[in-house]
């Protein structure tokens, strides 16, 4: 008989498999990756207010440079072609969303760290590499992955999460070239012999002890007899011995993000024009379409929210610096597209949102962009053979976009009838595309008689000639009809339930123009209200 959790006599076992990924300065890549412009230039972020300003991040064409963090303003203007820009928490935060949501495709099972400047997350592969390969090729799938999104990760797979951890820190530290590094089970102790000290983030008493013993790498700390260590450090350096030698137990604990799209962007300048602000929205709408399709998603909306800057006021910005409740919140300008069927086409919703915005232009000088996206499931339509081939949705929505921006999101659209006797029976509602595809009429069986459609119009003023009860003949842009054959009046009165107050008498009055013959067949109104005659619609 097998133990439990046996099959056929045989125990089974899921050896353990972790995949650690570390973003080395993630202010500094969180504020380049939407700027193609400074994609290989030299960035410092800095904080704190002026002349105390400080260095709280930098990138690796920074650092090759010789800058380091904690260096004043003064000190980065000696150095020639740098950008300095301010340090957003705002940008941070949704670099960790992004880079969260992207690793947790490999596996759901995934812990966050932030350790001072970098990002570093733990991921549980133990059993997937049926689904997703061997090590190496899934930590290569990481580092493509992230590197669309425009990050540089170093990742590293190992039987024990704190010996990839720190071989990742090591190779993001020292910007070495090899990204990726998959150490086989058992040989985590000889890839960590090599490695400084400082990839344990040791505490400052911790370092300055071991430097004092002449300790300088995880080999010699893991060499140390484990009894004298204890009794000099406690159980913490008993801890570091078996993080030294890759065997310290690992319980990880996963952290469950909510999927959602979103990239903001702080401006280091106010920008006024359209233009610029269409440079920016660019990348931001690649990034939100490739995110959305790595989860063969689409996008059914994009919000556009866009910070305004508000005027300088001395005396005003003093007295809410000095207010216990602090400063005002910026004005907001929001917008918000909805393609008729959710795309991933980004050309398509930067066109769109290109002409919203031209008749919606915000009321000053942005500061802020932040574009957030609502997912949906892409669209899949599937014609039949002899079904007449329908227009391209996309081509549809640009179509309906720029006739909105000429006449006007209120004279676009589809007529809905209302459930009235009404004059003005109908509202225009937004035009989308039907879910069940295009279906033909039914074809008109042998001798029935043709269906007549009724052609409601906005009342048009007419002149009626009148002998007693029935029209004679009216005139309708200057044109003269007699009247053939007239029936009614039916008289409509307002709807009680309502408070809805109109009276209207209406014919059905078949005409010819009396220039040309144009055989006219019609409804025409009389307001017993107004006492005027109208047009109400035609008979095709």
């Amino acid at each position: 008989m097998g133990q439990p959790g046996a099959v056929g006599g045989i125990v089974s076992t899921v050896n353990e498999l972790w995949g650690c990924v570390v973003v080395a300065q993630l202010g500094a890549q969180a504020a380049v990756r939407l700027r193609s412009a400074l994609q290989h230039a030299a960035v410092v972020l800095m904080e704190g207010a002026r002349p105390l300003e400080r260095v709280c991040g930098l990138n690796a064409a920074a650092r090759a440079m010789g800058l380091r963090e904690g260096m004043s303003r003064v000190d980065v203007e000696t150095f020639d072609g740098v950008t300095v820009l301010p340090h957003s928490s705002t940008e941070e935060a949704s670099a960790r969303t992004i880079l969260l949501q992207a690793v947790s495709s490999f596996s759901p099972r995934v812990e966050e760290r932030v350790c001072g400047a970098d990002w570093e997350c733990i991921v549980d592969l133990s059993g997937t590499e049926r689904l997703l390969g061997n090590p190496q090729a899934v930590g290569e799938g990481m580092v493509v992955q992230l590197k669309r999104l425009q990050f540089t990760a170093c990742v590293a797979i190992a039987g024990n999460a704190d010996a990839g951890l720190s071989l990742a820190r090591h190779a993001a530290w020292t910007a070495a070239n090899v990204p990726v590094q998959a150490v086989a089970a058992g040989g985590e102790a000889k890839e960590l012999s090599r490695l400084p000290l400082d990839v344990l983030r040791l505490n400052q008493e911790m370092a300055e002890r071991f430097a004092i013993w002449g300790i300088a790498t995880l080999g010699e700390l893991a060499a140390l007899p484990e009894t004298a260590l204890i009794t000099r450090t406690g159980q913490q350096g008993k801890q570091l011995r078996l993080r030294a030698q890759g065997r310290l137990p690992h319980l990880l604990q996963p952290v469950v993000e909510a999927f959602s799209l979103e990239e903001t962007i702080e401006l280091e300048d106010p920008v006024e024009m359209l233009e610029p602000l269409l440079f920016v929205l660019n990348p931001m709408l690649e990034q939100l379409v490739m995110r959305a399709g790595s989860r063969a998603l689409a996008l059914a909306a994009v919000t556009i929210s866009l910070r305004i800057e508000e005027p300088v006021d001395r005396e005003l910005a003093c007295e809410q610096a000095a207010s216990p409740l602090g400063g005002h919140e910026h004005p907001v300008h929001e917008r918000t597209i909805r393609p008729a069927v959710p795309t991933l086409h980004r050309a398509l919703l930067l066109k769109m949102l290109q002409l919203d915005l031209e008749a919606h232009p915000a009321p000053g000088a942005v500061t802020r962009i932040c574009l957030s996206a609502e997912p949906g499931d892409p669209s899949r339509v599937q014609l039949g053979l002899f079904a007449p081939q329908q227009p391209e949705p996309t081509r549809f929505e640009d179509t309906y976009a720029r006739l909105m921006a000429l006449a006007g999101e209120r004279h676009v659209g589809r007529v809905r009838l209302l459930d009235t006797h009404a004059p003005e029976n109908f509202v225009l509602e937004r035009f989308v595309l039907p879910e069940a595809g295009y279906k033909a009429p039914p074809a008109l069986q042998e001798g029935a008689q043709p269906v007549t459609a009724l052609r409601r119009m906005l009342p048009g003023a007419v002149k009626v000639q009148m002998h007693g009860s029935e029209i004679v003949c009216f005139w309708l842009e200057s044109r003269r009809y007699e009247v053939l054959r007239c029936f009614g009046p039916w008289r409509g009165s307002g709807d009680w339930w309502c408070g809805q107050v109109w009276s209207l008498d209406t014919w059905d009055v078949a005409a010819r123009e009396v220039l040309d013959g144009e055989l006219l067949i019609c409804v025409l109104g009389h307001d017993l209200l107004r006492n005027c005659w109208v047009l109400a619609g035609v008979y095709d």
